[in-house]
């Protein structure tokens, strides 16, 4: 439905937004904001770094640990994880992280995450890992800096 929409955004309004990174995410939201409101795009984890100073707090550190829900072969497609390790990686830092899950066999190495770990025992049910979410994670941390 994407490929269509983005078809008549093209024929009625002269616009190519399918090669826009990150147009498609939210279900093409921002593509949508391009075509009819002309934003600009930009990757939010590097906004939301710049915001908070985040490579001035990198220089200062030891190791950068990061994190996300899920970390996944998507990981290193644009999830902030990948953006945080990509910059430690850049400053000479070491990066790790916790993710709620991780697949299977992930290795992060490529872009700068030297370990991962789960937070959440694989086939907890969602109300088990929610209400043992404060012991899991300082389990995982534990296992994290080992």
């Amino acid at each position: 439905n994407l490929a269509h929409w983005a078809t008549i955004v093209r024929r009625d309004l002269g616009l190519d937004i399918t090669a826009r990174p990150g147009g498609g995410a939210a279900g093409g939201l921002g593509a949508g904001c391009v075509a009819f409101l002309g934003a600009t795009l930009e990757n939010g984890a590097a906004w939301v770094g710049r915001q908070n100073r985040l490579e001035e707090a990198m220089m200062q550190a030891d190791l950068v640990i990061t994190g996300e829900g899920r970390l996944d072969e998507q990981t290193a497609f644009g999830k902030v994880p990948a953006f945080v390790a990509r910059m430690a990686q850049k400053l000479g830092k070491r990066a790790i992280a916790l993710g709620g899950t991780v697949a299977e066999g992930l290795d992060l190495q490529t872009i700068g995450i030297a370990r991962c770990v789960a937070v959440t025992p694989p086939g907890t049910p969602l109300a088990a890992a929610l209400r043992d979410a404060k012991n899991n994670l300082a389990s995982a941390a534990a296992k994290l800096i080992i």
